[in-house]
C-alpha cells in the first residue's frame, strides 16, 4: 500500500493556502471589508455598502468578493459579508507584515 505524504505547512485547516496570491485590488477589498466591519459592527457588511465605501460600482467589486469567497477569506450570509479566521489573519499580515 502506498500512502501520500501531505505537506500542510502552508495550508489552513480547509486546505486553502495561507499565501494564496491576491491582486492588489483584491487585497484592498479585503482591507475595506475589515475596516467596514470595524465601523459597522458584527452584523456584517453588504456588497453595496462595501462598494459605496470604496467609491466603486457594486459590479466592479464582484470579481474581488468572489475571489475572497473562493479563498475562504470571507463568508457571505445572505447579503452580509464577514471575515473568516483566515481572513482576519490575512488582514493582520497585510497591516503588520507578519
Amino acid at each position: 500500500m502506498v500512502t501520500a505524504k501531505t505537506d500542510t505547512s502552508s495550508s489552513n485547516l480547509d486546505g486553502i493556502s495561507k499565501n494564496t496570491k491576491l491582486t492588489g485590488r483584491t487585497e484592498e477589498v479585503l482591507l475595506a471589508i475589515a475596516g467596514g466591519l470595524k465601523d459597522i459592527g458584527p452584523h456584517g457588511l453588504t456588497r453595496s455598502e462595501l462598494a459605496r465605501r470604496m467609491g466603486l460600482n457594486p459590479s466592479s467589486i464582484k470579481r474581488h468578493v468572489d475571489r475572497l469567497l473562493e479563498c475562504q477569506l470571507i463568508e457571505a450570509s445572505g447579503y452580509s459579508l464577514q471575515l473568516t479566521l483566515a481572513g482576519e489573519s490575512r488582514v493582520m499580515k497585510l497591516i503588520y507584515g507578519k
